[in-house]
Protein backbone atom coordinates (compact mmCIF):
# COMPACT_ATOMS: atom_id res chain seq x y z
CA UNK A 1 0.00 0.00 0.00
CA UNK A 2 2.96 2.32 0.55
CA UNK A 3 4.00 1.61 -3.03
CA UNK A 4 0.47 2.47 -4.19
CA UNK A 5 0.53 5.77 -2.32
CA UNK A 6 3.89 6.58 -3.88
CA UNK A 7 2.35 5.96 -7.30
CA UNK A 8 -0.50 8.33 -6.44
CA UNK A 9 1.88 11.11 -5.42
CA UNK A 10 2.24 13.95 -7.96
CA UNK A 11 4.67 13.15 -10.74
CA UNK A 12 7.91 15.08 -11.34
CA UNK A 13 5.95 17.12 -13.87
CA UNK A 14 3.78 18.58 -11.09
CA UNK A 15 0.74 20.54 -12.30
CA UNK A 16 1.97 20.17 -15.86
CA UNK A 17 0.90 16.51 -15.88
CA UNK A 18 -2.81 16.17 -16.86
CA UNK A 19 -3.01 12.56 -15.58
CA UNK A 20 -0.80 12.35 -12.48
CA UNK A 21 -2.73 9.54 -10.75
CA UNK A 22 -3.32 7.27 -13.75
CA UNK A 23 -0.48 4.85 -13.11
CA UNK A 24 -1.49 4.37 -9.49
CA UNK A 25 -5.14 3.73 -10.37
CA UNK A 26 -4.19 1.09 -12.91
CA UNK A 27 -1.52 -0.55 -10.78
CA UNK A 28 -4.03 -1.07 -7.95
CA UNK A 29 -5.89 -3.48 -10.24
CA UNK A 30 -2.89 -5.02 -11.99
CA UNK A 31 -1.36 -5.98 -8.63
CA UNK A 32 -4.34 -8.30 -8.02
CA UNK A 33 -2.95 -10.66 -10.67
CA UNK A 34 -3.36 -14.29 -9.66
CA UNK A 35 -6.16 -13.70 -7.16
CA UNK A 36 -9.47 -15.43 -7.71
CA UNK A 37 -12.49 -13.18 -8.11
CA UNK A 38 -13.94 -14.69 -4.96
CA UNK A 39 -10.98 -13.35 -2.97
CA UNK A 40 -11.45 -9.83 -4.36
CA UNK A 41 -15.15 -9.93 -3.52
CA UNK A 42 -14.52 -11.28 -0.03
CA UNK A 43 -12.13 -8.39 0.71
CA UNK A 44 -14.68 -5.90 -0.67
CA UNK A 45 -17.41 -7.34 1.52
CA UNK A 46 -15.26 -7.09 4.65
CA UNK A 47 -14.36 -3.46 3.90
CA UNK A 48 -18.00 -2.50 3.27
CA UNK A 49 -19.28 -4.29 6.37
CA UNK A 50 -16.77 -2.32 8.45
CA UNK A 51 -18.12 1.01 7.20
CA UNK A 52 -20.82 3.19 8.72
CA UNK A 53 -22.57 5.98 6.73
CA UNK A 54 -21.58 9.40 7.97
CA UNK A 55 -18.54 8.10 9.83
CA UNK A 56 -14.86 7.92 8.95
CA UNK A 57 -13.79 4.38 9.83
CA UNK A 58 -10.22 3.68 8.81
CA UNK A 59 -8.96 0.36 7.53
CA UNK A 60 -5.39 0.11 8.81
CA UNK A 61 -3.05 -1.57 6.33
CA UNK A 62 0.36 -0.77 7.79
CA UNK A 63 -0.08 0.49 11.37
CA UNK A 64 1.23 4.01 11.68
CA UNK A 65 1.81 4.34 7.94
CA UNK A 66 -1.11 3.52 5.66
CA UNK A 67 -4.84 3.51 6.28
CA UNK A 68 -7.86 4.13 4.09
CA UNK A 69 -11.48 5.07 4.86
CA UNK A 70 -14.00 2.27 4.54
CA UNK A 71 -16.44 2.91 1.66
CA UNK A 72 -20.03 3.99 2.22
CA UNK A 73 -22.83 5.66 0.26
CA UNK A 74 -23.97 9.22 0.92
CA UNK A 75 -27.78 9.02 1.46
CA UNK A 76 -28.34 12.01 -0.82
CA UNK A 77 -26.56 10.27 -3.69
CA UNK A 78 -28.64 7.13 -3.24
CA UNK A 79 -31.79 9.25 -3.36
CA UNK A 80 -30.56 11.09 -6.48
CA UNK A 81 -29.85 7.80 -8.27
CA UNK A 82 -33.30 6.54 -7.30
CA UNK A 83 -35.03 9.67 -8.59
CA UNK A 84 -33.16 9.49 -11.89
CA UNK A 85 -34.10 5.83 -12.31
CA UNK A 86 -37.73 6.62 -11.45
CA UNK A 87 -37.75 9.18 -14.25
CA UNK A 88 -36.32 6.53 -16.61
CA UNK A 89 -32.79 7.85 -16.93
CA UNK A 90 -30.22 5.21 -17.80
CA UNK A 91 -27.59 5.20 -15.04
CA UNK A 92 -23.98 4.10 -15.56
CA UNK A 93 -21.27 3.88 -12.91
CA UNK A 94 -17.83 4.64 -14.41
CA UNK A 95 -15.03 4.13 -11.90
CA UNK A 96 -11.23 4.08 -11.81
CA UNK A 97 -11.37 1.29 -9.21
CA UNK A 98 -11.42 -2.40 -10.04
CA UNK A 99 -14.76 -3.24 -11.59
CA UNK A 100 -15.54 -6.24 -9.38
CA UNK A 101 -15.37 -4.32 -6.11
CA UNK A 102 -17.47 -1.50 -7.54
CA UNK A 103 -20.05 -3.90 -8.98
CA UNK A 104 -20.32 -5.77 -5.68
CA UNK A 105 -20.86 -2.43 -3.91
CA UNK A 106 -23.64 -1.56 -6.34
CA UNK A 107 -25.37 -4.95 -6.11
CA UNK A 108 -25.07 -5.34 -2.34
CA UNK A 109 -24.93 -1.74 -1.12
CA UNK A 110 -26.48 0.75 -3.53
CA UNK A 111 -29.33 -1.33 -4.93
CA UNK A 112 -30.53 -2.52 -1.48
CA UNK A 113 -30.35 1.11 -0.36
CA UNK A 114 -32.61 2.07 -3.26
CA UNK A 115 -35.11 -0.61 -2.26
CA UNK A 116 -35.15 0.59 1.34
CA UNK A 117 -36.13 4.05 0.07
CA UNK A 118 -39.00 2.56 -1.91
CA UNK A 119 -37.46 2.76 -5.38
CA UNK A 120 -38.37 -0.20 -7.56
CA UNK A 121 -35.61 0.18 -10.17
CA UNK A 122 -31.97 -0.76 -9.69
CA UNK A 123 -28.66 -0.37 -11.49
CA UNK A 124 -27.91 -3.31 -13.75
CA UNK A 125 -24.60 -5.20 -13.34
CA UNK A 126 -23.60 -4.47 -16.94
CA UNK A 127 -23.96 -0.74 -16.26
CA UNK A 128 -20.98 -0.78 -13.91
CA UNK A 129 -17.68 0.02 -15.63
CA UNK A 130 -14.32 -0.07 -13.89
CA UNK A 131 -10.73 -1.08 -14.43
CA UNK A 132 -10.53 -4.74 -15.32
CA UNK A 133 -8.01 -7.25 -16.52
CA UNK A 134 -8.65 -10.27 -18.66
CA UNK A 135 -9.89 -13.22 -16.63
CA UNK A 136 -8.65 -16.79 -16.89
CA UNK A 137 -10.29 -20.10 -16.02
CA UNK A 138 -8.76 -23.46 -15.12
CA UNK A 139 -8.21 -24.24 -18.81
CA UNK A 140 -6.30 -20.95 -19.31
CA UNK A 141 -9.04 -19.53 -21.52
CA UNK A 142 -9.30 -15.74 -21.38
CA UNK A 143 -12.45 -13.67 -20.89
CA UNK A 144 -13.42 -10.00 -20.87
CA UNK A 145 -15.53 -8.58 -18.06
CA UNK A 146 -17.60 -6.45 -20.44
CA UNK A 147 -18.66 -9.57 -22.38
CA UNK A 148 -19.17 -11.93 -19.45
CA UNK A 149 -21.36 -9.46 -17.55
CA UNK A 150 -23.78 -9.35 -20.51
CA UNK A 151 -23.76 -13.04 -21.41
CA UNK A 152 -23.27 -15.01 -18.18
CA UNK A 153 -25.94 -14.53 -15.50
CA UNK A 154 -23.85 -16.29 -12.84
CA UNK A 155 -21.02 -13.86 -13.49
CA UNK A 156 -23.31 -10.81 -13.62
CA UNK A 157 -24.89 -11.67 -10.27
CA UNK A 158 -21.47 -12.56 -8.81
CA UNK A 159 -22.50 -16.05 -7.76
CA UNK A 160 -19.96 -17.22 -5.18
CA UNK A 161 -19.30 -20.64 -6.73
CA UNK A 162 -18.68 -19.10 -10.14
CA UNK A 163 -16.42 -16.36 -8.77
CA UNK A 164 -14.06 -19.05 -7.47
CA UNK A 165 -13.49 -20.45 -10.96
CA UNK A 166 -11.95 -17.29 -12.46
CA UNK A 167 -8.75 -15.46 -11.60
CA UNK A 168 -7.23 -12.18 -12.67
CA UNK A 169 -4.39 -11.80 -15.13
CA UNK A 170 -2.18 -8.74 -15.58
CA UNK A 171 -3.56 -8.00 -19.06
CA UNK A 172 -5.70 -4.87 -18.98
CA UNK A 173 -9.01 -4.63 -20.83
CA UNK A 174 -9.21 -1.44 -22.87
CA UNK A 175 -10.28 1.31 -22.81
CA UNK A 176 -9.22 1.85 -19.19
CA UNK A 177 -11.59 4.24 -17.31
CA UNK A 178 -9.04 6.73 -16.01
CA UNK A 179 -9.11 10.42 -17.02
CA UNK A 180 -9.94 10.63 -20.77
CA UNK A 181 -10.26 6.85 -20.78
CA UNK A 182 -13.62 7.38 -19.06
CA UNK A 183 -14.75 9.25 -22.16
CA UNK A 184 -13.82 6.25 -24.32
CA UNK A 185 -15.74 3.92 -22.03
CA UNK A 186 -18.79 6.19 -22.11
CA UNK A 187 -18.83 6.33 -25.90
CA UNK A 188 -18.36 2.56 -26.11
CA UNK A 189 -21.32 2.13 -23.75
CA UNK A 190 -23.85 4.68 -25.03
CA UNK A 191 -22.35 6.03 -28.25
CA UNK A 192 -23.06 9.70 -27.49
CA UNK A 193 -22.44 12.49 -25.01
CA UNK A 194 -24.17 11.87 -21.68
CA UNK A 195 -27.01 14.05 -20.44
CA UNK A 196 -25.48 14.34 -16.95
CA UNK A 197 -22.12 13.43 -15.43
CA UNK A 198 -21.33 13.50 -11.72
CA UNK A 199 -17.76 13.68 -10.45
CA UNK A 200 -15.64 14.69 -7.47
CA UNK A 201 -12.03 14.60 -8.69
CA UNK A 202 -9.91 16.08 -11.44
CA UNK A 203 -9.79 12.60 -12.97
CA UNK A 204 -13.49 13.16 -13.76
CA UNK A 205 -12.88 16.40 -15.65
CA UNK A 206 -12.68 14.80 -19.14
CA UNK A 207 -16.10 13.14 -18.84
CA UNK A 208 -17.57 16.27 -17.26
CA UNK A 209 -16.28 18.25 -20.23
CA UNK A 210 -18.25 16.18 -22.78
CA UNK A 211 -21.46 16.08 -20.73
CA UNK A 212 -24.46 18.27 -21.48
CA UNK A 213 -24.93 18.90 -17.74
CA UNK A 214 -22.54 18.51 -14.81
CA UNK A 215 -22.90 17.91 -11.08
CA UNK A 216 -19.67 18.59 -9.21
CA UNK A 217 -19.33 17.10 -5.73
CA UNK A 218 -16.91 19.64 -4.22
CA UNK A 219 -14.74 17.98 -1.58
CA UNK A 220 -13.85 20.70 0.88
CA UNK A 221 -10.58 18.95 1.74
CA UNK A 222 -9.37 19.27 -1.88
CA UNK A 223 -8.93 23.03 -2.57
CA UNK A 224 -6.68 22.43 -5.59
CA UNK A 225 -9.41 20.35 -7.23
CA UNK A 226 -11.91 23.15 -6.66
CA UNK A 227 -9.55 25.65 -8.26
CA UNK A 228 -9.07 23.45 -11.32
CA UNK A 229 -12.81 22.86 -11.56
CA UNK A 230 -13.53 26.57 -11.42
CA UNK A 231 -11.28 27.02 -14.46
CA UNK A 232 -13.08 24.17 -16.24
CA UNK A 233 -16.44 25.78 -15.52
CA UNK A 234 -15.28 28.97 -17.23
CA UNK A 235 -14.24 27.02 -20.32
CA UNK A 236 -17.44 24.98 -20.58
CA UNK A 237 -20.05 27.51 -19.43
CA UNK A 238 -21.02 27.75 -15.77
CA UNK A 239 -24.75 27.63 -16.57
CA UNK A 240 -24.47 23.87 -17.16
CA UNK A 241 -22.95 23.15 -13.75
CA UNK A 242 -24.45 22.27 -10.39
CA UNK A 243 -22.26 22.18 -7.27
CA UNK A 244 -22.71 20.31 -4.01
CA UNK A 245 -20.14 20.75 -1.24
CA UNK A 246 -19.22 17.69 0.82
CA UNK A 247 -17.10 16.96 3.87
CA UNK A 248 -15.08 13.76 3.63
CA UNK A 249 -13.28 14.02 6.98
CA UNK A 250 -14.43 14.19 10.62
CA UNK A 251 -18.22 14.24 10.12
CA UNK A 252 -18.54 13.36 6.42
CA UNK A 253 -21.65 14.43 4.59
CA UNK A 254 -23.25 16.95 2.27
CA UNK A 255 -23.17 20.51 3.53
CA UNK A 256 -24.88 23.76 2.60
CA UNK A 257 -21.85 26.00 3.04
CA UNK A 258 -20.40 27.51 -0.15
CA UNK A 259 -17.14 26.34 -1.70
CA UNK A 260 -14.57 28.10 -3.83
CA UNK A 261 -16.25 27.02 -7.06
Amino acid sequence: MEYYEAFLAPTVHGRGDPTPLANGYVWATEVLEGLRLGEVIQATRKAFEFSRPGQVRLLSVTPGKTSFPAPFFYPEMVELVGCLLRHEFEIWIVSASNVWSVRWMVLHGLNPGLRRLGFKSAIRPDHVIGISTLLSDSAARLYKDSVLVREDLRYATMAATHMRTLHLTAQLQFPVPVYSGKVGCIFDAIGREPYLCVGDSEADHPMLTISRNRLWIARLDKPEAQKATKALMKRTGSETWMIQAVRTRDNPGFVSEPCCC
